[in-house]
């Protein structure tokens, strides 16, 4: 079932839903952020290579050179979804941005080219809409209620949830849609409903008519808040 489910940052209990449930806490994770400020980039240099993950797979806690000398340790969890495995330099790099995020948010997605670390889930996952699965999606990550859908770009997530939107809901009422989207046995869904008639999107209207403003206003209660980006080193440059 493609959906998006509440998905709070603290814990990671499984619930079977289509929406990411960061709306209930958006405001919260916003004064969080501002603490630890806005997004930021961080260029890494590639080292040894570190043991390998296979993209999906949730990263190793501890990680050691077969020589018995310690490699860097990661010291947050996270997913891999794309990219070589994390060299040693990587690893501390991750560390050091998850110092600087709050520690509620202190998680990781790996790509091809760069690792996402801390901010919502919407967005180290490029998934604004917190959708489940998605036949575009390249990996899932552990939520507060389930997994969720990876993209490669936040175009893609954004595609995905748009066709969703419109193929499955697009002639019904916004209201009616969010029922299904974001039931009210799981969430609540009148408050989610006020937030979406505050952005301006008619709550009797189909969804096909604004989705454009649907979109956006769900973005905004799903908690689209920015981490840090740790950009990889380019291939050329890797040791052979």
């Amino acid at each position: 079932m493609h959906s998006h489910a509440t998905n709070h940052e603290t814990t990671d209990a499984a619930r079977p839903h289509e929406h990411g449930s960061a709306h209930r806490c958006a405001t919260d994770i916003l004064a969080l952020q501002k603490l630890a400020g806005n997004a930021a980039v961080s260029d890494a240099v590639t080292g040894t290579t570190a043991p390998s993950h296979r993209p999906g797979s949730p990263a190793a806690s501890v990680q050691r050179q077969q020589s018995g000398s310690k490699a860097p340790v990661l010291r947050i969890s996270g997913a891999f979804a794309a990219g070589e495995p994390l060299t040693p330099v990587m690893i501390v790099k991750i560390n050091e941005a998850a110092l600087q995020v709050p520690k509620q948010f202190r998680r990781f997605v790996a790509y091809e080219t760069f690792v996402k670390v801390g901010g919502s889930l919407a967005w180290r996952a490029n998934n604004p809409g917190n959708l489940r699965a998605a036949p575009t999606a390249i990996a899932k990550v552990p939520g507060a209620s389930g997994t969720f859908a990876v993209f490669a770009t936040m175009e893609d997530g954004r595609a995905a949830q748009r066709d969703l939107y419109v193929t499955t809901y697009g002639s019904r009422t916004v209201r009616k849609a969010i029922a299904k989207l974001t039931p009210p046995s799981e969430n609540d869904t009148a408050l989610y409903l006020k937030k979406l008639e505050k952005a301006g999107v008619d709550l009797d209207a189909t969804v096909s008519s604004q989705i454009d403003e649907l979109m956006a206003a769900v973005e905004v209660n799903e908690g689209m808040i920015e981490g840090i980006l740790v950009v990889r080193a380019p291939k050329s440059f890797a040791p052979d």
